[in-house]
């Protein structure tokens, strides 16, 4: 199948794009983190509200799970429409495909796909816990403190890290210094000005 003079273009475009460092890229997450604060605050305030009432277990645990779901979906979103985050964007990055088209909802969702997976991992393993441990856990703050000293706990953590790691090491060692989430959604993130740079000559 030809490729399309659009696709061309963007390839030709890449050939001189920079990209941005790890830390870089951390700032514009920081930002996007710093956005979604009054997201965050007022699920955290209703989950504030239940978590020392015994019978809301559930419910909070449910406020928990919106608050990252929530966070994942603004990143879906500003992905696919505006190829980037307001974070990435503020920054001056833009995120691209590395072949050329454009980016679809499929492409957001597989570079937000690690954070869903060990985010299900966690209500998996806190779910589990919460069942062997029914009769003797009354609220959930009584869950959380008692979870965070827990061997599934600490399973999680060591998973949760090792997987980030992976996942953000990479940027060093790739030459495009994608992230292994960009390597599953055949993404990168670059300057938006180089690639404008090279599209106005």
């Amino acid at each position: 199948m030809k490729q399309s003079k659009m696709q061309r273009k963007m390839i030709k475009e890449m050939e001189n794009a920079t990209y941005p460092s790890f830390w870089s890229r951390a700032g514009a997450y920081f930002i996007d983190s710093i956005i979604f604060i009054p997201f965050f605050f007022l699920l955290f305030k209703a989950q504030l509200k239940f978590r020392n009432n015994e019978g809301f277990i559930y419910l909070c645990l449910a406020l928990n799970f919106s608050i990252g779901a929530l966070f994942s979906i603004y990143r879906i979103f500003f992905t696919k429409k505006f190829n980037g985050t307001p974070g990435k964007l503020l920054c001056k990055f833009k995120i691209v495909r590395d072949d050329g088209l454009p980016i679809t909802w499929g492409t957001a969702v597989k570079r937000e796909l690690i954070v869903i997976c060990i985010s299900i991992l966690y209500y998996l393993l806190f779910c589990s816990f919460l069942i062997l441990n029914k009769h003797s856990i009354n609220t959930y703050a009584d869950a959380t403190a008692i979870y965070s000293k827990s061997v599934l706990s600490k399973i999680y953590t060591i998973i949760m890290w090792v997987v980030y790691l992976i996942d953000y090491g990479k940027i060093n060692s790739s030459p495009m210094r994608q992230a292994l989430h960009d390597k599953i959604a055949n993404t990168v993130v670059v300057y938006k000005y180089t690639t404008e740079l090279k599209a106005d000559e």
